[in-house]
């Protein structure tokens, strides 16, 4: 028996060796998940962090960071686990791989409805790129409207200076909604594909964009990422 193991390379361990084992795999796949969502998240710990890797718009290894955090244990502490599946879905959505950022949103609302873990939906909705209006919002209305509450009172400093370039007021000038969709399309989404991911029709898709723009003082679509994407 002894010769079998060692032939297919394995070593006979006690219960007491495997349970050591596995806890200390389990306590260093922890760490690690931590250290990864650290990498992730803030831009001080090192070059390869998601704000970067967003910036650079290389969503596709952004998202495999947030997912290899996961993967390795994150999703047991539910605040990290919500941020890392919302960094999840900016990237699909920069992507226009919306099923996956569909899944990534009703992972992290799932985490955060039992405690009411609302934040960093409101936070953050004008980079989840109109998910919330296509998930949440038929699903969950009174929900969504929290949440925009949160949007409003966090951003009310930030939008003024979100295109510190032009020094104009980006979405101080828009609705929530309108927000949305002009993000998109300052992304390169047409009025149709926003529509099909948005539920609503072309026409309404037009009229928020046209309305964006003249909030904005802008007549050329093209000019959308001037303002939005900055």
């Amino acid at each position: 028996m002894a010769h079998q193991h060692r032939a297919r390379g394995v070593l006979p361990l006690s219960p007491q060796q495997l349970q050591r084992f596995f806890c200390t795999f389990h306590r260093q796949k922890e760490c690690l998940a931590q250290a990864i969502f650290c990498l992730c998240w803030y831009p001080d710990h090192g070059r390869l962090s998601w704000h970067n890797l967003y910036l650079k718009e290389q969503y596709a290894l952004s998202a495999g960071l947030a997912e290899g955090a996961l993967a390795m244990g994150a999703s047991a502490y539910p605040i990290p686990a919500i941020y890392l599946h919302l960094v999840a879905v900016m990237d699909y959505v920069s992507l226009k791989q919306t099923k996956q950022a569909c899944n990534h949103l009703l992972e992290a609302w799932n985490l955060a409805r039992p405690d009411d873990l609302i934040e960093a939906f409101g936070e953050h909705h004008g980079l989840l790129g109109g998910m919330l209006e296509a998930v949440i919002k038929p699903q969950w209305p009174k929900d969504f409207e929290r949440i925009i509450q949160i949007t409003y009172q966090f951003s009310a400093g930030w939008r003024k200076i979100h295109n510190p370039d032009t020094g104009d007021t980006v979405a101080d000038n828009l609705s929530t909604t309108e927000f949305a969709i002009a993000m998109l399309a300052a992304r390169g989404w047409t009025n149709q594909e926003i529509a099909d991911y948005m539920g609503l029709s072309h026409n309404t898709v037009k009229r928020y964009i046209s309305n964006a723009m003249t909030a904005l003082g802008i007549e050329r679509r093209q000019d959308l990422k001037n303002f939005m994407l900055h």
